[in-house]
Protein backbone atom coordinates (compact mmCIF):
# COMPACT_ATOMS: atom_id res chain seq x y z
CA UNK A 1 0.00 0.00 0.00
CA UNK A 2 1.87 3.21 -0.88
CA UNK A 3 4.37 1.96 -3.21
CA UNK A 4 5.33 -0.11 -6.05
CA UNK A 5 6.55 -3.16 -4.56
CA UNK A 6 6.61 -5.91 -1.56
CA UNK A 7 3.08 -6.71 -2.72
CA UNK A 8 2.02 -9.02 0.41
CA UNK A 9 -1.94 -9.35 1.21
CA UNK A 10 -3.22 -11.51 3.98
CA UNK A 11 -6.93 -12.64 4.31
CA UNK A 12 -8.35 -14.39 7.48
CA UNK A 13 -11.22 -16.68 7.56
CA UNK A 14 -12.30 -19.33 10.07
CA UNK A 15 -9.11 -18.63 12.24
CA UNK A 16 -6.51 -19.44 9.06
CA UNK A 17 -4.46 -16.98 6.87
CA UNK A 18 -4.42 -17.30 3.08
CA UNK A 19 -1.36 -14.81 1.91
CA UNK A 20 -1.86 -13.70 -1.74
CA UNK A 21 1.41 -12.91 -3.05
CA UNK A 22 4.81 -12.63 -1.19
CA UNK A 23 7.13 -9.34 -2.91
CA UNK A 24 9.99 -7.75 -2.43
CA UNK A 25 11.21 -4.33 -3.61
CA UNK A 26 14.50 -2.92 -4.73
CA UNK A 27 16.36 0.06 -2.69
CA UNK A 28 16.40 3.45 -3.63
CA UNK A 29 19.22 5.52 -3.05
CA UNK A 30 18.74 6.54 0.44
CA UNK A 31 19.28 2.96 1.35
CA UNK A 32 23.38 2.44 0.83
CA UNK A 33 24.25 -1.21 1.73
CA UNK A 34 20.89 -2.78 1.34
CA UNK A 35 20.11 -5.10 -1.76
CA UNK A 36 16.41 -5.98 -0.97
CA UNK A 37 13.75 -4.69 0.69
CA UNK A 38 11.14 -7.24 2.68
CA UNK A 39 7.69 -6.73 3.40
CA UNK A 40 6.93 -6.70 7.28
CA UNK A 41 6.81 -10.49 7.67
CA UNK A 42 6.09 -9.01 11.67
CA UNK A 43 2.26 -10.40 11.71
CA UNK A 44 2.37 -13.46 9.53
CA UNK A 45 5.49 -14.85 11.92
CA UNK A 46 3.13 -14.79 14.96
CA UNK A 47 1.24 -16.46 13.76
CA UNK A 48 2.77 -18.88 11.60
CA UNK A 49 0.27 -22.00 12.43
CA UNK A 50 -2.47 -20.20 10.82
CA UNK A 51 -1.63 -20.13 7.61
CA UNK A 52 -3.01 -22.18 4.97
CA UNK A 53 -1.46 -21.25 2.18
CA UNK A 54 0.10 -19.14 -0.18
CA UNK A 55 -1.29 -18.04 -3.87
CA UNK A 56 1.10 -16.46 -6.58
CA UNK A 57 -0.78 -14.25 -8.99
CA UNK A 58 2.13 -14.05 -10.83
CA UNK A 59 6.17 -14.06 -11.03
CA UNK A 60 7.19 -10.79 -11.08
CA UNK A 61 9.31 -10.28 -8.42
CA UNK A 62 7.56 -7.91 -6.24
CA UNK A 63 4.48 -10.37 -6.17
CA UNK A 64 7.25 -13.60 -5.72
CA UNK A 65 10.56 -12.57 -4.80
CA UNK A 66 10.34 -12.38 -0.74
CA UNK A 67 8.59 -15.77 -0.27
CA UNK A 68 12.12 -17.40 -0.11
CA UNK A 69 12.74 -15.30 2.95
CA UNK A 70 9.30 -15.90 4.42
CA UNK A 71 9.27 -19.73 4.45
CA UNK A 72 13.03 -19.61 6.02
CA UNK A 73 11.52 -17.02 8.54
CA UNK A 74 8.73 -19.48 9.77
CA UNK A 75 10.00 -22.63 8.96
CA UNK A 76 6.99 -24.79 8.44
CA UNK A 77 5.89 -26.16 5.16
CA UNK A 78 3.49 -24.73 3.08
CA UNK A 79 1.39 -25.13 0.03
CA UNK A 80 1.79 -22.84 -2.84
CA UNK A 81 -0.80 -22.04 -5.55
CA UNK A 82 0.30 -20.49 -8.59
CA UNK A 83 0.53 -20.86 -12.66
CA UNK A 84 3.39 -22.92 -14.49
CA UNK A 85 5.51 -20.11 -15.42
CA UNK A 86 4.88 -18.72 -11.86
CA UNK A 87 5.97 -21.61 -10.20
CA UNK A 88 8.62 -22.41 -13.02
CA UNK A 89 10.44 -18.95 -11.69
CA UNK A 90 9.55 -19.78 -7.95
CA UNK A 91 11.43 -22.81 -8.40
CA UNK A 92 15.03 -21.67 -8.71
CA UNK A 93 14.68 -19.10 -5.96
CA UNK A 94 13.65 -21.81 -3.85
CA UNK A 95 16.50 -24.06 -4.90
CA UNK A 96 18.86 -21.11 -4.26
CA UNK A 97 17.86 -20.57 -0.75
CA UNK A 98 17.76 -24.05 0.35
CA UNK A 99 13.81 -24.12 0.90
CA UNK A 100 12.17 -26.34 -1.20
CA UNK A 101 11.86 -28.87 1.33
CA UNK A 102 9.34 -26.31 3.05
CA UNK A 103 6.27 -25.61 0.13
CA UNK A 104 3.93 -28.20 -1.60
CA UNK A 105 3.57 -26.22 -5.29
CA UNK A 106 -0.03 -26.43 -6.91
CA UNK A 107 0.43 -25.63 -10.23
CA UNK A 108 -3.55 -24.16 -11.31
CA UNK A 109 -4.41 -22.88 -14.60
CA UNK A 110 -6.61 -20.33 -15.17
CA UNK A 111 -10.23 -21.33 -15.07
CA UNK A 112 -10.03 -23.85 -12.33
CA UNK A 113 -11.20 -23.77 -8.80
CA UNK A 114 -9.09 -24.79 -5.81
CA UNK A 115 -10.10 -26.07 -1.98
CA UNK A 116 -7.57 -25.80 0.88
CA UNK A 117 -8.90 -24.89 4.30
CA UNK A 118 -12.05 -22.71 4.62
CA UNK A 119 -10.86 -21.14 1.26
CA UNK A 120 -12.20 -21.86 -2.14
CA UNK A 121 -10.17 -20.14 -4.72
CA UNK A 122 -11.20 -19.65 -8.44
CA UNK A 123 -8.50 -18.03 -10.90
CA UNK A 124 -9.13 -15.75 -14.09
CA UNK A 125 -6.53 -15.12 -16.46
CA UNK A 126 -5.23 -11.50 -17.16
CA UNK A 127 -2.65 -10.37 -19.51
CA UNK A 128 -0.09 -8.59 -18.01
CA UNK A 129 3.90 -8.10 -18.90
CA UNK A 130 4.76 -11.48 -17.84
CA UNK A 131 3.14 -14.90 -19.19
CA UNK A 132 0.48 -16.98 -16.87
CA UNK A 133 -0.78 -13.72 -14.77
CA UNK A 134 -4.39 -14.12 -13.32
CA UNK A 135 -7.04 -12.92 -10.96
CA UNK A 136 -7.77 -14.19 -7.73
CA UNK A 137 -11.02 -14.63 -6.37
CA UNK A 138 -11.91 -16.36 -2.67
CA UNK A 139 -14.96 -17.00 -1.47
CA UNK A 140 -16.64 -15.58 2.08
CA UNK A 141 -19.68 -15.63 3.62
CA UNK A 142 -20.48 -11.72 2.65
CA UNK A 143 -19.63 -12.72 -1.00
CA UNK A 144 -16.58 -13.07 -3.07
CA UNK A 145 -12.94 -11.02 -2.87
CA UNK A 146 -11.48 -10.25 -5.89
CA UNK A 147 -7.71 -9.63 -6.25
CA UNK A 148 -6.78 -8.59 -9.69
CA UNK A 149 -3.20 -9.06 -9.53
CA UNK A 150 -1.36 -7.00 -12.26
CA UNK A 151 -3.59 -6.47 -14.99
CA UNK A 152 -4.21 -5.01 -18.32
CA UNK A 153 -7.34 -5.38 -21.02
CA UNK A 154 -5.16 -5.96 -24.20
CA UNK A 155 -7.41 -7.06 -26.72
CA UNK A 156 -4.74 -8.43 -29.19
CA UNK A 157 -1.57 -10.20 -27.02
CA UNK A 158 0.67 -11.71 -28.07
CA UNK A 159 -0.02 -15.33 -26.82
CA UNK A 160 -4.24 -14.61 -27.62
CA UNK A 161 -4.22 -15.61 -24.13
CA UNK A 162 -6.73 -12.69 -23.44
CA UNK A 163 -8.04 -11.29 -19.66
CA UNK A 164 -11.43 -13.11 -19.00
CA UNK A 165 -14.13 -10.04 -18.82
CA UNK A 166 -16.76 -13.15 -18.88
CA UNK A 167 -14.87 -14.70 -16.01
CA UNK A 168 -14.56 -11.30 -14.15
CA UNK A 169 -18.43 -10.55 -14.85
CA UNK A 170 -19.45 -13.62 -13.77
CA UNK A 171 -18.01 -13.43 -10.16
CA UNK A 172 -20.79 -10.43 -9.85
CA UNK A 173 -23.76 -12.16 -10.41
CA UNK A 174 -22.66 -15.39 -8.24
CA UNK A 175 -23.74 -15.77 -4.68
CA UNK A 176 -23.87 -12.78 -3.23
CA UNK A 177 -21.40 -10.86 -5.32
CA UNK A 178 -18.23 -9.25 -5.33
CA UNK A 179 -17.94 -8.09 -1.66
CA UNK A 180 -14.06 -6.39 -2.16
CA UNK A 181 -12.18 -6.36 -5.36
CA UNK A 182 -8.63 -5.37 -4.70
CA UNK A 183 -7.30 -3.66 -8.20
CA UNK A 184 -4.02 -2.65 -9.78
CA UNK A 185 -3.73 1.10 -9.12
CA UNK A 186 -0.39 1.43 -11.22
CA UNK A 187 -1.39 3.51 -14.07
CA UNK A 188 -4.55 5.57 -12.34
CA UNK A 189 -3.19 8.63 -13.36
CA UNK A 190 -2.98 7.48 -17.34
CA UNK A 191 -6.11 8.94 -19.62
CA UNK A 192 -7.30 5.93 -21.77
CA UNK A 193 -6.37 2.48 -22.60
CA UNK A 194 -2.75 1.29 -22.75
CA UNK A 195 -1.47 0.10 -26.02
CA UNK A 196 -0.99 -3.59 -26.98
CA UNK A 197 1.85 -4.75 -26.59
CA UNK A 198 1.55 -5.74 -30.35
CA UNK A 199 2.47 -2.13 -30.96
CA UNK A 200 5.93 -2.56 -29.94
CA UNK A 201 6.96 -5.68 -32.66
CA UNK A 202 7.02 -3.43 -35.69
CA UNK A 203 8.91 -0.80 -33.22
CA UNK A 204 11.62 -3.19 -32.82
CA UNK A 205 11.94 -5.01 -36.22
CA UNK A 206 12.46 -1.54 -37.73
CA UNK A 207 14.93 -0.52 -35.29
CA UNK A 208 17.09 -3.74 -36.15
CA UNK A 209 16.41 -3.82 -39.81
CA UNK A 210 18.01 -0.15 -39.73
CA UNK A 211 20.98 -1.66 -37.76
CA UNK A 212 24.47 -1.53 -39.41
CA UNK A 213 26.26 -3.64 -36.47
CA UNK A 214 25.07 -5.05 -32.97
CA UNK A 215 22.17 -4.51 -31.68
CA UNK A 216 21.60 -5.01 -27.83
CA UNK A 217 18.01 -5.38 -26.88
CA UNK A 218 17.30 -5.13 -22.92
CA UNK A 219 13.92 -5.45 -21.21
CA UNK A 220 12.80 -7.86 -17.99
CA UNK A 221 13.94 -10.96 -18.53
CA UNK A 222 10.40 -12.29 -17.31
CA UNK A 223 8.71 -10.51 -20.20
CA UNK A 224 8.83 -13.48 -22.56
CA UNK A 225 6.15 -11.69 -24.87
CA UNK A 226 8.84 -8.59 -25.60
CA UNK A 227 11.60 -11.57 -25.69
CA UNK A 228 9.47 -13.21 -28.32
CA UNK A 229 9.18 -10.01 -30.10
CA UNK A 230 13.03 -9.38 -30.36
CA UNK A 231 14.02 -12.59 -31.04
CA UNK A 232 11.07 -12.52 -33.66
CA UNK A 233 12.64 -8.81 -35.05
CA UNK A 234 16.49 -10.42 -35.30
CA UNK A 235 14.69 -13.82 -37.46
CA UNK A 236 12.93 -11.67 -39.79
CA UNK A 237 16.39 -9.66 -40.51
CA UNK A 238 18.84 -13.04 -40.54
CA UNK A 239 20.07 -12.52 -37.12
CA UNK A 240 21.02 -14.84 -34.51
CA UNK A 241 20.24 -14.05 -30.60
CA UNK A 242 22.49 -14.26 -27.74
CA UNK A 243 20.83 -14.54 -24.25
CA UNK A 244 23.12 -12.42 -21.64
CA UNK A 245 22.25 -12.49 -17.60
CA UNK A 246 21.69 -15.11 -15.45
CA UNK A 247 18.04 -14.33 -14.90
CA UNK A 248 17.25 -13.76 -18.36
CA UNK A 249 18.75 -17.71 -18.78
CA UNK A 250 15.90 -18.76 -16.41
CA UNK A 251 13.59 -16.99 -18.00
CA UNK A 252 14.07 -18.19 -21.26
CA UNK A 253 14.66 -21.58 -20.60
CA UNK A 254 11.45 -21.78 -18.38
CA UNK A 255 9.61 -20.77 -20.58
CA UNK A 256 10.78 -22.55 -23.73
CA UNK A 257 10.34 -25.70 -21.68
CA UNK A 258 6.79 -25.00 -21.30
CA UNK A 259 6.29 -23.84 -25.02
CA UNK A 260 5.75 -19.83 -24.20
CA UNK A 261 8.86 -18.65 -25.81
CA UNK A 262 9.48 -20.28 -29.45
CA UNK A 263 12.87 -19.78 -30.82
CA UNK A 264 14.75 -22.44 -33.11
CA UNK A 265 18.52 -24.00 -31.59
CA UNK A 266 19.45 -22.53 -34.80
CA UNK A 267 18.88 -18.77 -34.11
CA UNK A 268 20.43 -19.16 -30.69
CA UNK A 269 24.42 -18.35 -30.07
CA UNK A 270 26.41 -18.61 -26.48
CA UNK A 271 27.52 -14.93 -26.02
CA UNK A 272 30.82 -16.18 -25.91
CA UNK A 273 30.82 -16.89 -29.84
CA UNK A 274 29.49 -13.70 -30.77
CA UNK A 275 33.02 -12.00 -31.14
CA UNK A 276 33.84 -14.87 -34.25
CA UNK A 277 30.27 -13.65 -36.20
CA UNK A 278 29.25 -10.44 -38.10
CA UNK A 279 28.43 -8.09 -35.59
CA UNK A 280 24.97 -6.79 -38.43
CA UNK A 281 23.69 -10.42 -37.85
CA UNK A 282 23.51 -10.96 -34.47
CA UNK A 283 21.23 -9.42 -31.73
CA UNK A 284 21.97 -9.84 -28.11
CA UNK A 285 19.01 -9.57 -25.43
CA UNK A 286 20.30 -9.04 -21.90
CA UNK A 287 19.02 -8.03 -18.56
CA UNK A 288 20.04 -4.34 -16.99
CA UNK A 289 17.15 -2.27 -18.43
CA UNK A 290 16.40 -0.52 -14.63
CA UNK A 291 20.32 0.65 -14.52
CA UNK A 292 21.25 -2.02 -11.90
CA UNK A 293 24.75 -1.75 -11.39
CA UNK A 294 26.52 -4.87 -12.08
CA UNK A 295 24.23 -5.81 -14.92
CA UNK A 296 25.34 -6.56 -18.48
CA UNK A 297 24.15 -3.34 -19.76
CA UNK A 298 25.58 -1.52 -16.93
CA UNK A 299 28.97 -2.50 -17.42
CA UNK A 300 28.36 -2.82 -21.40
CA UNK A 301 27.41 1.31 -20.84
CA UNK A 302 31.26 1.66 -18.89
CA UNK A 303 32.78 -0.17 -21.62
CA UNK A 304 33.84 -3.01 -18.75
CA UNK A 305 31.79 -6.09 -20.23
CA UNK A 306 33.88 -9.55 -21.12
CA UNK A 307 32.06 -10.31 -24.00
CA UNK A 308 30.68 -6.80 -25.51
CA UNK A 309 32.20 -3.79 -26.35
CA UNK A 310 29.79 -1.17 -27.23
CA UNK A 311 31.15 1.96 -29.68
CA UNK A 312 29.87 4.19 -32.75
CA UNK A 313 27.86 1.87 -35.13
CA UNK A 314 25.87 -0.84 -32.37
CA UNK A 315 22.28 -0.08 -31.50
CA UNK A 316 21.20 -0.27 -28.21
CA UNK A 317 17.21 -0.26 -27.24
CA UNK A 318 15.83 -0.08 -24.15
CA UNK A 319 12.98 -1.70 -23.80
CA UNK A 320 11.74 -1.25 -20.94
CA UNK A 321 9.32 1.47 -18.25
CA UNK A 322 11.03 3.70 -15.73
CA UNK A 323 10.11 2.01 -12.32
CA UNK A 324 9.46 4.72 -9.33
CA UNK A 325 12.86 5.12 -8.06
CA UNK A 326 15.20 3.68 -10.50
CA UNK A 327 15.51 6.82 -12.71
CA UNK A 328 18.25 8.02 -11.62
CA UNK A 329 20.48 5.06 -12.00
CA UNK A 330 18.73 4.40 -15.49
CA UNK A 331 19.61 7.65 -16.38
CA UNK A 332 22.80 7.57 -15.54
CA UNK A 333 23.09 4.14 -17.69
CA UNK A 334 21.63 5.38 -20.66
CA UNK A 335 23.59 8.71 -20.73
CA UNK A 336 27.27 6.40 -20.45
CA UNK A 337 25.60 4.24 -23.63
CA UNK A 338 25.16 7.66 -25.57
CA UNK A 339 28.59 8.23 -24.87
CA UNK A 340 30.32 5.22 -26.23
CA UNK A 341 28.72 6.95 -29.50
CA UNK A 342 26.08 3.88 -30.09
CA UNK A 343 22.34 4.58 -31.17
CA UNK A 344 20.07 4.61 -28.44
CA UNK A 345 16.18 3.97 -28.16
CA UNK A 346 14.33 4.29 -25.29
CA UNK A 347 11.39 5.22 -23.57
CA UNK A 348 9.68 8.25 -24.28
CA UNK A 349 11.29 9.37 -27.03
CA UNK A 350 10.87 5.84 -29.07
CA UNK A 351 7.89 3.91 -28.64
CA UNK A 352 9.67 0.48 -27.75
CA UNK A 353 7.83 -0.23 -24.67
CA UNK A 354 4.03 -1.15 -24.11
CA UNK A 355 3.01 -0.83 -20.24
CA UNK A 356 1.64 -4.16 -18.56
CA UNK A 357 -0.84 -2.20 -16.39
CA UNK A 358 -3.96 -0.62 -17.12
CA UNK A 359 -4.75 2.55 -17.93
CA UNK A 360 -8.20 4.39 -16.56
CA UNK A 361 -10.44 3.38 -19.07
CA UNK A 362 -9.45 -0.47 -18.05
CA UNK A 363 -9.62 0.39 -14.45
CA UNK A 364 -13.53 1.90 -15.16
CA UNK A 365 -14.09 -1.45 -17.26
CA UNK A 366 -12.79 -3.82 -14.28
CA UNK A 367 -15.16 -1.65 -11.98
CA UNK A 368 -18.04 -1.75 -13.66
CA UNK A 369 -17.70 -5.54 -14.71
CA UNK A 370 -17.35 -6.90 -10.86
CA UNK A 371 -19.34 -4.51 -9.21
CA UNK A 372 -17.97 -5.09 -5.70
CA UNK A 373 -19.21 -3.47 -3.08
CA UNK A 374 -16.38 -2.41 -1.54
CA UNK A 375 -13.07 -1.28 -3.03
CA UNK A 376 -9.45 -1.02 -1.96
CA UNK A 377 -7.23 0.24 -4.25
CA UNK A 378 -3.68 -1.69 -4.22
CA UNK A 379 -0.08 -1.81 -5.91
CA UNK A 380 0.54 2.13 -6.35
CA UNK A 381 2.21 5.01 -4.23
CA UNK A 382 -0.33 7.35 -2.83
CA UNK A 383 -1.26 9.14 -5.68
CA UNK A 384 -2.04 6.15 -7.87
CA UNK A 385 -4.43 4.65 -4.74
CA UNK A 386 -6.05 8.29 -4.89
CA UNK A 387 -6.59 8.92 -8.24
CA UNK A 388 -7.91 5.03 -8.51
CA UNK A 389 -9.84 5.51 -5.52
CA UNK A 390 -11.51 8.63 -7.42
CA UNK A 391 -12.51 6.82 -10.20
CA UNK A 392 -14.23 3.92 -8.47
Amino acid sequence: MGEVGRNMACLELDGRILIIDVGLSFPSGDMPGIDLVLPDFDFVRKQADKIQGVVLTHGHEDHIGALPYLLRDIDRRLEVYGTAFTLALLQSKLEEHLVTHLVDLKTVTPGEEATTGPFTMRFLRVTHSIPDGMAVVVDTPFGAIVHTGDFKIDQTPLDGRATDLHGLAEEAGRGKGVHLLLSDSTNAEEPGYSVSERTVGPVLHDIVAGAPGLVIAACFSSHIHRVQQIVNAAHANERVVAFLGRSMHKSVDAARRLGLLHVAEQDVVDIEEIDRLDPGRVVVICTGSQGEPYSALSLMAQRQHKFVDIGPGETVVLSSSLIPGNEPAIHRVVDALYRTGADVFHMPSDPVHASGHAAQEELRLMLSLVRPRWFIPVHGERRHLQHHARLA
